[in-house]
């Protein structure tokens, strides 16, 4: 990457101004300049309660609305998409958008809500967890199992060759 691009590209990111170097994972810990805006903006002119037959609140519900298809569209949702049938394309057939305040928080709602699902209808209790992933994303799912969850840790091994980094997931360990 040349040095004027990479300028560009931090300029885009306020916090990467302050002198400190982060090391922390991809989470969205820094986020673009453009990003604040839409956030401050939002705040400011139309931050409000969904459902309410006022101008902000129905502002609100339109700018969320929008940041969903964004998004969706982003992840190239019902873009079509060569050799796949109508109503397969990518982002399609598995359900929509959903925005959280971060990744932890999405996760710790779908463990809840699968564990809900399950005592309405009992079976599939068994939840495989790759040891090598983020803390966040596997202690939502140790959280349910005293609610008859049988968590079952997927360790990792190292790659034959390559970088460390590359942990892939033992099929060994699934058989037990």
């Amino acid at each position: 990457m040349n040095a004027d691009l990479a300028s560009l590209a931090r300029s885009q990111f306020p916090a990467l101004d302050r002198g400190t170097i982060f090391l922390d994972n991809a989470g969205g810990s820094q986020i673009p300049i453009q990003a604040i805006d839409a956030v401050q903006r939002h705040f400011l002119e139309c931050y409000s309660q969904f459902g309410g037959e006022y101008p902000q609140s129905m502002r609100a519900a339109q700018t969320v609305k929008a940041a969903h298809r964004v998004v969706k569209a982003y992840l190239n949702g019902g873009t079509p998409t060569p050799n796949r049938p109508a109503g397969f394309e990518l982002g399609q057939g598995s359900g929509d958008v959903i925005l959280g305040s971060s990744s932890t928080a999405l996760i710790h709602l779908i463990a809840g809500a699968y564990a809900d699902a399950h005592q309405k209808q009992p079976g599939r209790n068994r939840i495989i967890i790759r040891t090598a992933a983020h803390e966040a994303n596997v202690w939502p799912w140790g959280k349910i199992e005293p609610r008859g969850f049988e968590i079952v840790p997927w360790h990792c091994e190292p790659p034959a060759s390559g970088p460390r980094s590359a942990l892939r997931p033992n099929i060994a360990t699934l058989k037990s």
